[in-house]
């Protein structure tokens, strides 16, 4: 918006209880929901953060194995492997996989990235709908597509709900999930995706006392 500042899905407050971190975040349209369309993070076997979705812990005995997220509709809560230790930290979408190219990688899975989004349904004053050709068991749509690029959101009958494009070109576009429809001519409507993305962040953890 003019003027205003854009808002977007910000860590306010961490804290540890027992063997697990929960984060509160600020989240313009709750609850607080995953985007996969990017890919699995850090997807390397036996990666310690494989399942955080973007999230990563870490004390000074090293990486902390996440063994699962849950989500409400404000707060982050990251099962953790084993008690956490001194200096412990929480960060998200702050570490590039070094498995991956050399170079700046944000926004892909082997780089800074993550899956946090919040709820929000807004459509864009440049949503519009597109002719194209589909065929059965695709992914691939073919069309007059240069206006659009990477990210932008798909809607059409035969492809599932919050699917994204992932490659593109002028004439062609390739979908995050496989179209189920009929071969033959389609309407797809595309527009910009206005959720708000979760913000990189690293946070200090302060570990309870032991009589608490």
């Amino acid at each position: 918006m003019l003027g205003l500042a854009h808002p977007s899905v910000e860590a306010i407050a961490a804290s540890v209880v027992g063997s697990t971190v929960e984060v509160r975040f600020r989240v313009p349209v709750p609850p607080l929901v995953w985007d996969s369309t990017l890919g699995p993070v850090h997807a390397a076997k036996g990666h310690p953060w494989a399942k955080g979705h973007g999230f990563e812990v870490e004390d000074d005995k090293g990486r902390v194995a996440i063994t699962r997220v849950n989500l409400s509709a404000t707060v982050a809560t990251l099962h953790l492997a084993r008690t956490l230790k001194n200096d412990a930290v929480v960060r998200y979408a702050m570490t590039q996989d070094a498995e991956g190219p050399k170079g700046y990688r944000g926004g892909e899975p082997d780089g800074r990235t993550g899956e946090l989004v919040d709820s929000a349904t807004t459509e864009g004053l440049d949503a519009t709908t597109v002719d194209a050709v589909a065929k059965h068991g695709s992914a691939t749509f073919t069309g007059a597509f240069a206006g659009h690029g990477r990210r932008d959101r798909l809607a059409v009958d035969g492809l599932a709900s919050g699917a994204v494009i992932v490659a593109h070109a002028e004439s062609e576009i390739t979908a995050s999930s496989v179209y189920t429809g009929a071969s033959g001519a389609v309407k797809i409507r595309i527009r910009s995706d206005l959720r708000h993305h979760g913000v990189a962040f690293e946070m200090p953890l302060s570990l309870p006392s032991p009589s608490e």
